[in-house]
């Protein structure tokens, strides 16, 4: 069964109407693609993310570290931001399947009290 015939049977539709459906649904998306690549900022500093991205919430891609114990690194790339810790996840969707992991920080000062140890 080819993947237009099973498309078709999930959305009750003819072959021949889902075939040229799916077909123009995947060249518009195609299109939106090219049209909008993703964002990906060249690489920056912590110091530079939060001097561009104050009080936001970021993700962060290619993310040059010197210390795999903390948070320490060189540079990193910005893939998304905002006020909204969701915000940066959707902006990021476009190049998750490029990157193995994705950083999320914020870059204000965190507020509250941190739990403390029993």
């Amino acid at each position: 069964m080819t993947d237009e015939v099973a498309a078709a049977r999930l959305k009750n539709l003819p072959a021949e109407i889902a075939g040229t459906r799916v077909q123009r649904e995947e060249d518009f998306m195609t299109q939106a693609r090219l049209a909008n690549p993703p964002f990906i900022s060249e690489p920056l500093t912590w110091k530079q993310i939060c001097e561009r991205y104050p009080h936001e919430w970021v993700c962060l891609v290619e993310i040059d570290s010197f210390n795999d114990n903390d948070f320490g690194f060189r540079t990193a790339r910005v893939v998304g931001h905002g006020k909204d810790p969701r915000d940066p996840y959707v902006q990021a969707r476009p190049v998750r399947a490029r990157y193995e992991e994705i950083g999320h920080y914020f870059t204000g000062r965190a507020r509250g009290r941190f739990p403390r140890g029993r």
